[in-house]
């Protein structure tokens, strides 16, 4: 542990790791792979805050039963992570159910905050641009730049402090 320590591993990346192989499986570790597992855990954490900035209500109880019949089929995490990663992907998840299903993964992701989020500069670049043509009035221009922002798995909302991003 202590050289997971060293590398600035967190220790909720290294479940999150563990949680990729299914726990009859010999697990084949690499420092590559954990580092991959805890990229891999900061765009889930990106993901979760979207889902809780969005704050949008939408029919889960199909992805419900299927978490719950992979979870009960010997306990399948990786299955269960397979799901959960397809449900972003088709915007079939909200909020409140993925902090039900963290209670069996244990991954923390109801204490997610707007600092685990490492913005790329790319995103920031088009930010400021979405800033300028707000200042323009450009609103067309600033609606394209914020779906552009949107496609690469960021929310932006304006606030009288000016633009927010998650």
């Amino acid at each position: 542990m202590n050289k997971i320590k060293e590398k600035n591993i967190s220790p909720i990346a290294y479940r999150f790791f563990l949680l990729q192989t299914h726990y009859r499986k010999q697990l084949n570790f690499s420092w590559e792979a954990l580092e991959a597992a805890q990229n891999g855990l900061k765009k889930l954490q990106n993901k979760v805050l979207k889902l809780k900035n969005e704050n949008e209500k939408i029919e889960t109880k199909k992805i419900q039963a299927d978490f719950l019949k992979i979870i009960n089929d010997d306990l399948n995490m990786p299955e269960a992570l397979a799901l959960i990663w397809e449900a972003f992907k088709d915007q079939t998840i909200d909020y409140n159910t993925i902090i039900k299903f963290d209670t069996v993964l244990g991954l923390d992701l109801d204490q997610v905050q707007e600092k685990n989020i490492k913005i790329p500069t790319e995103v920031l670049s088009l930010l400021d641009q979405r800033k300028t043509a707000r200042e323009k009035e450009n609103w067309s221009e600033s609606d394209r730049l914020r779906d552009e922002i949107k496609a690469l798995g960021f929310v932006i909302k304006d606030t009288s402090e000016g633009q927010k991003i998650f």
